[in-house]
């Protein structure tokens, strides 16, 4: 069971060529295990969680690798693995999962229409290729689309003077039809964000990450500053997005983003359940700007019950 405890991911199983991760059966709905999804936590939150659930006895359990966290293994990648198998034991492997619906098109025909385009578009996104992978995680193709670049390549294609390095704009001459390829496929998906939201109260992001096939991978996206918003197009079933929820971490939040915007905090660990079929994804976030405080899950889960009452 080998560890990347760079992103702390298990990969409890090896990562199939990116060209064969489509054909990776799964689950609808079934979860990676919890080890899994405990393993991007740090350390520090580990134990501190592990103080929480343990029993108070004086009895020592007979468990090498108790024995060995008691003592401070040498080997950080190793004290992490230990803690988390162990608190997994604890928690009984397996956590209580609430459900909810991600929020509806404002503007449903609209989104339709969109939506259509956008996925011909994905379908056709030669970048994928360039792309396949993003480290720990498991997915045919993801590629992430920074508002300045996309914004630099509008001007220097459109003929505006663009105040750029001599590389940078080097660099976008030669890719030609590429960077017009990532314009375009950025403000399909604006477009399609747009309809979830009245004009004015769109959200604010500068990154937007464009997976195919993403599946499972529990991770942490420790770079964000503010909650994100997600999307899945495609013709699945199963691929909720799943985020650890309660207090200590006691139980999932499970949301349906198919065809429909979820919010949760990328912060906290979350991953993809199974699926079948074609999935694409798209995560709206941002690394910039001031960090604004974690919000609970339960205050996600009321915007997008508002959102979709109100449609």
């Amino acid at each position: 069971m080998p560890l990347t405890h760079g992103y702390r991911h298990y990969r409890l199983d090896p990562l199939p060529p990116h060209d064969d991760v489509a054909s990776h059966a799964q689950v609808p709905g079934e979860d990676p295990p919890l080890v899994a999804q405990l393993a991007p936590l740090s350390t520090v939150e580990i134990l501190t969680r592990l103080e929480k659930v343990e029993p108070n006895d004086d009895v020592p359990p007979p468990c090498k690798r108790r024995k060995t966290r008691a003592k401070g293994p040498k080997n950080k990648t190793l004290a992490h693995a230990l803690a988390v198998n162990d608190l997994a034991r604890l928690m009984g492997g397996v956590r209580p999962v609430d459900r909810c619906q991600g929020a509806a098109p404002l503007r449903p025909s609209e989104f339709d229409e969109l939506r259509g385009k956008l996925l011909e578009a994905l379908r056709n996104f030669e970048d994928f290729f360039d792309n396949p992978q993003r480290k720990g995680v498991r997915s045919r193709g993801y590629l992430v689309l920074k508002r300045k670049v996309v914004d630099e390549a509008n001007k220097f294609h459109g003929g505006l003077a663009v105040d750029m390095p001599d590389q940078n704009r080097s660099e976008m001459i030669s890719a030609g039809n590429k960077v017009r390829e990532r314009a375009r496929v950025w403000s399909l998906s604006e477009e399609v964000l747009r309809t979830f939201f009245l004009e004015e109260h769109c959200p604010e992001y500068d990154s937007l990450a464009i997976t195919s096939d993403f599946r499972g991978s529990p991770h942490v996206d420790k770079k964000d500053t503010s909650h994100q918003y997600v999307l899945a197009l495609g013709d699945f079933e199963g691929g909720e997005l799943c985020v650890e929820a309660g207090e200590g971490g006691g139980k999932v939040l499970a949301v349906d983003v198919k065809n429909r915007l979820g919010r949760i905090d990328g912060r906290a660990p979350h991953w993809v359940n199974g699926w079948t079929g074609e999935r694409f994804s798209l995560v709206f976030f941002r690394t910039g700007g001031t960090p604004t405080p974690m919000e609970p899950v339960d205050a996600h889960v009321r915007w997008m019950k508002s959102q979709s009452i109100s449609s």
